[in-house]
């Protein structure tokens, strides 16, 4: 414990404040793929799979050789606008679709009635 102390007070002499940071903080993870395979698996997406979600999407990608998880595909279909989250879908007010929001809601009103409809002014 003595020694871990000296080490850390001779690091702030010789550094300053950033001697209490992470070294590592701000590089890159090992983990991480590397961008060209990102950009062939986008293609591949946009090529075959447009429609499909992360979790369908990422195993029919791994049954043709690109191993990607099902999170990592949703993080670069999000950032690609490829895909959105449920969460940030808007659908109208009080979670009611509307036509230009969610395609295929042209009219939730039945018969057509103002009244009815979500665009009416109450």
């Amino acid at each position: 414990m003595e020694t871990e102390r000296i080490a850390l007070s001779q690091r702030i002499r010789e550094r300053g404040d950033g001697a209490l940071v992470h070294g590592l903080r701000g590089r890159p993870s090992n983990r991480k793929l590397a961008a060209r395979l990102e950009q062939k698996i986008l293609a591949r997406l946009r090529q075959r799979y447009a429609d499909f979600g992360p979790t369908l999407a990422a195993e029919h990608l791994a049954q043709e050789g690109f191993p990607v998880s099902r999170e990592t595909l949703r993080k670069w279909m999000t950032k690609a606008a490829l895909w959105r989250p449920r969460s940030q879908l808007v659908c109208g007010f009080g979670g009611q679709p509307t036509a230009d929001a969610c395609p295929g809601t042209a009219n939730p009103s039945p018969n057509g009635h103002p009244f009815f409809t979500v665009s009416a002014h109450r």
